[in-house]
Order: structure tokens, then C-alpha cells, then sequence
């Protein structure tokens, strides 16, 4: 850039609401045991009926991922100074995507807590098209900066010369929901889910764009 050419930054903010149209369902199988192989066959053996009874509703197998598999050793304090060894915790959590579908929704669940399967799960809403809703985030934010120097140049009674850079702040954009349900198999689920209504996504980006100042 040449030396005394006049620059004005301009920082655009995109943000863009959209209705959620997955819903991720996260379980979480839990068990302790003093037995290593028994915890692990305990894990295995509810993840297998979880998967069975989900399969009776329509959803396949395959749809139900593995987030994560621990297995920590857990120990009891006796006094100020000690602890015993107080078994081994297994914990496998999974992740479900089905589209939100409410009567689908109801199946899934309305099997599993009638299946006495010992298993708290979370529900989280989102968007399938995360690329899409990003390019339009992108979109707004150019956009915005481009009208705020625009209004800005012609207040100032100066007029806008050649882009010199554009910068995304790649900010880590948000793709869920704000709701979050969390159930267990102790709830009715017609008392507790008699509709669904999401908030809206809504994801946010910035941009920073310099002009040179004719």
C-alpha cells in the first residue's frame, strides 16, 4: 500500500436464523462393576438393545454412532489421606440423527423408556445443510460491511476506492438450537412431549473489509 493512502476498515456482522430440521438424540449407557469384563459386557449388552428396540421403529443400526467409549477406574476415600479401589466405570455414549420428525420423535422414544433400558438420553436441535447456513452467515456479513461503508463514505462525503483486504475472523459459528431436553426412562412421554417447537439456529459470523478512500 502506498504511504499516505487513506483506508477505512469496516467490521461486518452476518447473522441468519433457520428452523432446525435434525434432531440429535445422545445416549449415554453407564455401568460400574469391580469386575473389568463385567462392566464392559453390562455396556455392551444395553447398547445391543437400545439399538434392537430403535430398529423396531425404522431407524437402522448403523444410524446410531459412537461418540465416545471410556473406561475410567474409580476409587472411594476412606479418610484424609486414603482411597480404595472402588471399580471400573464403563460409560459408551451415542449419537442418533433423524430428521425432525415429531411422530418418529415419539416412537424412538415412547421405545426406549418402554423398554426399561437403564439410559439417559439429551435432545439437541440442528440443520443437515451446515455448509449452506454458512456460506449465507458469510454472505450477510460481506453484505453488511458493504452497506455500513457505503453509508459511511457517503456521510463523510468521500467515496470508496479498491477493496485492499477482506478477512474472515473465522469465528467458531454455533449450528444448534438453544434448547437442549434432557429425559430419562422415568418420564411419560406423552406428559412431557406433547409438541416441539424449537428455537431457531441462529449463527453469527464476522468479516473485516478495508477500502482504500478516494
Amino acid at each position: 500500500m502506498p504511504y499516505g493512502t487513506r483506508t477505512l476498515r469496516v467490521k461486518g456482522v452476518g447473522i441468519v436464523e433457520q428452523t432446525p430440521d435434525i434432531i440429535i438424540l445422545s445416549f449415554d449407557i453407564e455401568d460400574k462393576n469391580y469386575a473389568y469384563e463385567k462392566a464392559m459386557e453390562s455396556v455392551s449388552v444395553r447398547t445391543d438393545l437400545l439399538k434392537d428396540n430403535l430398529l423396531e421403529v425404522g431407524i437402522p443400526k448403523s444410524n446410531v454412532k459412537t461418540s465416545s467409549f471410556r473406561i475410567n477406574t474409580e476409587y472411594r476415600r476412606i479418610d484424609k489421606d486414603n482411597q480404595i479401589f472402588d471399580g471400573y466405570k464403563c460409560t459408551h455414549s451415542l449419537d442418533l440423527e433423524i430428521p425432525l420428525d415429531t411422530e418418529l420423535l415419539r416412537k424412538a422414544v415412547n421405545k426406549i423408556v418402554s423398554s426399561g433400558i437403564d439410559v439417559e438420553f439429551r435432545m439437541r436441535f440442528t440443520v443437515k445443510d451446515k455448509d449452506d447456513l454458512k456460506k449465507r452467515v458469510l454472505q450477510r456479513a460481506v453484505e453488511d460491511a458493504m452497506t455500513k461503508a457505503e453509508i459511511m463514505s457517503k456521510t463523510a462525503g468521500f467515496q470508496l476506492g479498491n477493496i485492499i483486504s477482506i478477512n474472515n475472523e473465522f469465528n467458531a459459528i454455533d449450528y444448534y438450537s438453544r434448547n437442549e431436553l434432557c429425559l430419562n426412562k422415568t418420564i411419560s412421554l406423552e406428559r412431557a412431549m406433547p409438541d416441539i417447537t424449537p428455537h431457531d439456529v441462529k449463527a453469527s459470523d464476522n468479516v473485516n473489509i478495508e477500502w482504500e478512500i478516494l
